[in-house]
């Protein structure tokens, strides 16, 4: 299964602040994380996403990609929905 290495593998270049490879990569994981029903993997493709689209200035859909993944955080109970809330608190101050 390779959408957790392409999520790592997304994480790793937001780290160095390759935008466009980081969100290549959440973009792949994000569609094999939907193709094979992984609810985990699909909410952190689409955080990367998000903090990918934030970093390239297009706020509104980086808030929304934050949205999509919180909802399924929140829906499978994951510790994770924490840090997701927080990130779009920050956008709104």
């Amino acid at each position: 299964m390779k959408r957790k290495p392409l999520n790592n593998m997304g994480e790793m270049a937001l780290a160095i602040s390759a935008i466009p490879d980081a969100n290549s990569h959440h973009e792949k994981a994000l569609a094999i994380a939907i193709s094979i029903t992984a609810p985990v993997e699909e909410a952190r493709a689409l955080e990367g996403i998000g903090r990918c689209q934030l970093l390239d200035g297009r706020t509104a859909e980086g808030v929304a990609s934050l949205r999509r993944s919180l909802a399924i955080f929140e829906r499978i109970s994951s510790p994770n929905a924490q840090r997701v809330a927080a990130l779009l608190q920050e956008q709104r101050l």
